[in-house]
């Protein structure tokens, strides 16, 4: 079995809640394969918040997210963390959420 480089977003008070939210998501849509090419093969996600923040600073907003997702596909592996990041505020159910992304790669 393969990999592909995963790209995601997701929604919540905290990475840790987006990251749960984008795989049960995926499990709902794809099911709970271990080969269904979603976040859900994946093993969690290392905060690179950071790293995002300056490559948009450095490049803008396109480039840099850009350049962080290639960085991300990079340097992670297949059944481990993905990176993710913290980009902006959503409302939500009239709540106030941060919107996450995640970037990495999926078993297929």
């Amino acid at each position: 079995m393969g990999a592909h480089n995963m790209a995601d977003r997701a929604v919540g008070k905290t990475m840790s809640e987006a990251y749960d939210r984008a795989v049960s998501y995926a499990q709902g849509e794809y099911g709970h394969n271990a080969y269904n090419g979603t976040i859900s093969t994946t093993e969690g996600f290392n905060d690179k918040t950071a790293r995002y923040e300056n490559l948009v600073k450095e490049h803008g907003e396109k480039e840099g997210a850009g350049m962080w997702h290639d960085e991300a596909w990079d340097d992670t592996d297949k059944w481990g963390e993905v990176w993710g990041a913290k980009t902006d505020k959503v409302t939500e159910n009239s709540i106030e959420k941060n919107l996450y992304l995640f970037a990495g790669w999926a078993a297929e």
